[in-house]
């Protein structure tokens, strides 16, 4: 079935309607913010700042109660913990896909990921942790590293043992790794689907090539789990959209406000970067080879980058926006720096705009 193409401005209010960018949360709700897709936290500490875009907070966001564990991507998130299994086993790369993906022997992640759970009786730190596996594995899984100087298995191995299900980490600053209090169970093509699913609704019009960048597997493993859901998709354009969410799409509700997030925030890793960024100058400032700022959005729009600095009790703020921010936009900057001052566990903020 074929819908009709649909504007960016659209596409825009929509995606960030399904980010919760659009109203705020209360605080009581904040594991209805976290749960759709985790929150990463990277660097550490900047999942605070997400939270603060999408839940009404006056302070640091109690994240007690939540999981943590290496993700999509390899990267850390902060999950609920009734979605252990979807962000694990739901992540985790088909059987067959792994050495291309990771170039590494197909049996290393099993077999990594029993020697670091054999040896976690207790949390250990990843430098602790890596050392025993590397004494623990076959040599050709602990190949050396120029950069360490030293013998340890392949950094996206040990990122990836957590979507076994098993692990997950007690802290990212420093990183240490523990035992999961209860392993992740469950029926893992359902669970994929799921995955695929909660991604559809939060980042159409999309392809299954985006969604194996997304999700940090081989576009052979995406296209097999988007037959799962093919019969439910409509074209728009050169990409697809849940045939339920069409209308939606077509006429999203309106987002107003202004929302600081950080480079990592889920809203930014739609893999459509040509379309949230159409200057090719601004998105190679949004996302250079290393690090990258955050971003303003106003009304849904992306409007400028920040980048924030704290010194001791206060947080400074450096906007540069891609064009003139309009006066009702530079008004509300203030409000959601302290939010986010605060969220960072700092007393009050600073705004520089330049």
């Amino acid at each position: 079935m074929a819908g009709a193409a649909v504007g960016r401005a659209q596409v825009l209010a929509f995606r960030a309607a399904r980010h919760g960018l659009h109203e705020r949360r209360p605080q009581r709700r904040l594991r209805d913010a976290v749960a759709p897709f985790g929150i990463q936290d990277t660097p550490p500490g900047t999942a605070a700042t997400s939270i603060a875009a999408r839940v009404d907070l006056d302070g640091p966001p109690p994240t007690d109660g939540l999981l943590v564990l290496w993700s999509l991507r390899g990267a850390p998130h902060l999950i609920v913990p009734g979605d252990h299994a979807l962000f694990s086993l739901g992540v985790l790369p088909a059987e067959g896909t792994r050495q291309s993906l990771w170039r590494q022997p197909e049996d290393a992640l099993v077999a990594v990921e029993k020697a670091m759970h054999a040896a976690l009786e207790k949390p250990m730190t990843k430098g602790e942790l890596s050392t025993y596996v590397t004494g623990k594995v076959p040599p050709e899984l602990a190949p050396f590293c120029r950069a360490c100087d030293a013998n340890h298995p392949s950094e996206s191995i040990f990122r990836g043992a957590p979507l076994l299900g098993r692990l997950v980490l007690e802290s990212t600053s420093p990183v240490v790794v523990a035992r999961a209090a209860t392993p992740a169970t469950g029926d893992v093509d359902a669970l994929r689907t799921e995955l695929l699913l909660r991604y559809l609704h939060a980042y159409a019009p999309t392809t299954s090539g985006h969604f194996a960048e997304w999700a940090g597997i081989t576009k052979t493993d995406a296209k097999q789990r988007w037959v799962a859901v093919a019969d439910a998709l409509v074209k728009v354009g050169k990409a697809f959209v849940l045939e339920e969410d069409l209308d939606e799409l077509r006429r999203p509700s309106p987002v107003s406000g202004v929302r600081l997030v950080p480079n990592k925030d889920a809203y930014l890793q739609a893999r459509d970067r040509d379309l949230l960024f159409p200057d090719p100058a601004v998105r190679k400032k949004v996302f250079p080879m290393l690090g990258g700022p955050g971003v303003v959005l106003v009304d849904g729009e992306p409007a400028a980058t920040w980048r924030g600095t704290g010194k001791g009790k206060r947080y400074d703020i450096v906007v540069e926006p891609f064009t003139k921010l309009a006066k009702a936009a530079t008004a509300l900057l203030d409000d959601e720096a302290q939010r986010v001052a605060r969220a960072r566990g700092h007393d009050e903020a600073s705004v520089t705009v330049r």
